[in-house]
């Protein structure tokens, strides 16, 4: 099995490792946390590698410009029932 590469996007609290059993996807994915949110360059470089990323809030805008920089990214997923910063029509 291929381990796919994820990122968790806003977790500003810094409680999504201690608030859940990680060792499934700890298991199958290489998976990165970032606490504070990112924009423009920072973002891209830190998704430019991903295939998956989650975001916690709808802090951290991804709008058509940043998600074409972004070929290898294959799933995106966001808490809540909306999320008003991803352009999703874009994706």
């Amino acid at each position: 099995m291929t381990r796919t590469n994820t990122l968790i996007l806003g977790d500003l609290e810094q409680g999504l490792r201690r608030l859940g059993n990680w060792q499934v996807i700890d298991a199958q994915a290489d998976l990165t946390v970032h606490h504070l949110p990112l924009q423009g360059a920072a973002l891209v470089t830190a998704l430019k590698d991903a295939d998956a990323a989650v975001m916690v809030r709808d802090c951290t805008p991804l709008d058509g410009a940043v998600l074409a920089q972004l070929p290898k990214l294959r799933c995106l997923v966001f808490t809540g029932s909306r999320n008003s910063t991803i352009d999703l029509a874009a994706f």
